[in-house]
C-alpha cells in the first residue's frame, strides 16, 4: 500500500474583476457562483483536480491553500465582497483610479506575489486566477525560483501568458467542474428574447431609473464611461446579476431607456454599437420623449416569487451571517414558542433554549444550535424585552438579520426585503 502523497502548499492570488467580468460574458449564472460560493471552488482548486487538466497523471495531488487573497474594487463589488470575507479570504481593495475606471489591482497581486517568495513558508504552488498577459513576466520570476504556478485562462489569452505556466485552467472547464455548471445547463448569452427562465423587461421596471440614476453620478463623478465599464456600475445593484441587461437583451436597448430616464446622460456610438456615455452637451441632439402610453385599465400583476427565489436567498443569508436555514412554519412555531416565555417576564437564557429545542406541542423542535442562534440574536437587539409577541418577535428577527447582512456589506433591496420578509413574517403581516 504506497502512500498517498503530501499536499502541496499553494497561495492564491485573485483579480476579481477580471475573472468575474470574464466569466459573466461567458455564462451569467457562472459569474453570480464564482463570486457568492467561494468555498464550492475554492475546493475543487484543494482537491489538485486542476492540475490534472494539462498533466497526464492517475491521481491528484491534494492542496493546501495557506494564501487566499482576493482583490476586486470595492464601488464596483461592494456586495460580493461579504461572501469572501465570509469564507475566510483577505479580500484587498482596489479602487479605480483613472477615469475609466481602471484600477491597481495587478500591479499590487504581482508585489504581493513577489514578496511571497520570500515568506518564511515556503508555498510550492502559485495559484493566479486572472487571465491577464501582463502577469507573464511574474510566471517567469516564479519559475525561476522554481515554484509551479496555476493561470485561469480563456479563447484569447495570449500564447506566451499561457505558456509560462504550468497549469492552465480555461473557464469552459472551470465552469463545468469547479462550479458545477454542466454544458445544457448554460444559458445561451446572445439575443435579445427572454431566456429560459430569464425575466421579462417589465420585471426590471421599477430597477432601471436607480440604474439610470447610477450610471448619471459616476459620468459626474468620474467622467465618460466606456461601454466595456458600464458593467461595473451596474454589479452594484443585485437585480442586475443574471438580469441580461435588466430583461433588455442587450446593452444598446438598455442604454436607449436610460437615456429616456436621466435625458442628462448621452450615448455616443461607435458604428452600431455604445462606444461611451458621458453626460450630455448642450450641441448634442435632444432626444425626443416617446407619446405617453394609455393608462392599463388594470395594474399589473405582482410578480410572482418562485421557490427556487427563496431557496437561493436563504442560502445567501446562511453563507453570509450563519442564520438557519428553517422552514417559515418552523420559523413561525419558535417565535410563538419564545414568546410563551417571554411573556412571563424576565426569563434566563436556558429556559427560552428548552422550550425552543422541546417537541412539539410544548415546543419548537428546533435544533439547539439553531436555537441559540436565534435567541443570541433576538436578546443581542433587546426584542424579549416587554413581554413581545409571536408577530413582535417576527419582526424584531427580521430587522436584526436586515442590519446583519447590511453590517457584512449585503444591504437588502426591495426584492431582498420581500424575500425576508416571506420568509420569517406571517404571510399576512407580508
Amino acid at each position: 500500500m504506497t502512500d498517498s502523497p503530501a499536499a502541496i502548499r499553494a497561495a492564491l492570488f485573485i483579480d476579481f474583476d477580471n475573472i468575474f467580468i470574464s466569466l459573466n460574458r461567458f455564462d451569467s449564472r457562472a459569474a453570480k457562483t464564482f463570486a457568492e460560493r467561494p468555498t464550492m471552488w475554492l475546493n475543487w482548486l484543494e482537491s489538485g483536480r486542476h492540475a490534472l487538466l494539462d498533466k497526464s497523471e492517475d491521481e491528484p495531488i491534494p492542496r493546501r491553500v495557506l494564501v487566499r487573497n482576493c482583490y476586486l474594487n470595492p464601488a464596483a463589488f461592494a456586495n460580493q465582497r461579504a461572501f469572501f470575507t465570509r469564507a475566510a479570504f483577505t479580500v484587498v481593495d482596489c479602487p479605480a483610479l483613472t477615469a475609466q475606471g481602471k484600477n491597481s489591482a495587478d500591479i499590487v497581486m504581482a508585489m504581493d506575489m513577489l514578496d511571497a517568495i520570500q515568506h518564511p513558508t515556503r508555498f510550492d504552488e502559485f495559484i493566479i486566477l486572472s487571465s491577464d498577459a501582463d502577469f507573464t513576466p511574474v510566471l517567469t520570476r516564479l519559475r525561476a525560483h522554481d515554484r509551479l504556478t496555476s493561470v485561469m485562462t480563456n479563447a484569447v489569452t495570449a500564447a506566451a501568458f499561457r505558456e509560462s505556466c504550468d497549469f492552465s485552467i480555461d473557464l469552459e472547464t472551470f465552469s463545468e467542474e469547479a462550479l458545477g455548471l454542466s454544458p445544457e445547463a448554460r444559458k445561451p448569452q446572445n439575443g435579445t428574447s427572454p431566456r429560459d427562465g430569464q425575466q421579462a423587461a417589465e420585471a426590471y421596471a421599477n430597477v432601471r431609473p436607480e440604474a439610470a440614476r447610477l450610471l448619471l453620478e459616476e459620468t459626474r463623478r468620474i467622467g465618460p464611461v466606456p461601454a466595456q465599464d458600464i458593467f461595473r456600475v451596474f454589479t452594484r445593484l443585485d437585480a442586475f446579476h443574471d438580469s441580461h441587461w435588466f430583461g433588455m437583451g442587450a446593452l444598446k436597448t438598455l442604454l436607449d431607456d436610460l437615456i429616456l430616464l436621466e435625458p442628462g446622460l448621452f450615448v455616443e456610438m461607435d458604428g452600431s454599437v455604445p462606444g461611451v456615455v458621458r453626460l450630455r452637451e448642450s450641441d448634442d441632439p435632444q432626444i425626443e420623449q416617446p407619446a405617453a402610453a394609455p393608462a392599463p385599465a388594470t395594474p399589473p400583476p405582482k410578480r410572482e416569487i418562485s421557490d427556487a427565489d427563496y431557496s437561493r436567498f436563504v442560502d445567501d443569508v446562511f453563507v453570509l451571517i450563519g442564520a438557519p436555514k428553517l422552514p417559515t412554519p418552523v420559523y413561525q412555531e419558535l417565535f410563538k414558542a419564545l414568546a410563551t416565555v417571554a411573556s412571563r417576564g424576565v426569563a434566563t437564557p436556558d429556559e427560552f433554549l428548552a422550550i425552543a429545542s422541546d417537541p412539539p406541542p410544548r415546543g419548537a423542535g428546533v435544533s439547539r444550535r439553531d436555537a441559540s442562534y436565534v435567541i443570541g440574536s433576538l436578546a443581542d437587539w433587546g426584542a424579549f424585552s416587554g413581554r413581545p409577541n409571536a408577530l413582535t418577535l417576527a419582526r424584531r428577527f427580521r430587522d436584526y438579520i436586515r442590519s446583519a447582512l447590511a453590517n457584512a456589506g449585503h444591504g437588502l433591496d426591495e426584492d431582498g426585503r420581500a424575500y425576508l420578509d416571506g420568509w420569517l413574517l406571517p404571510k399576512e403581516d407580508c
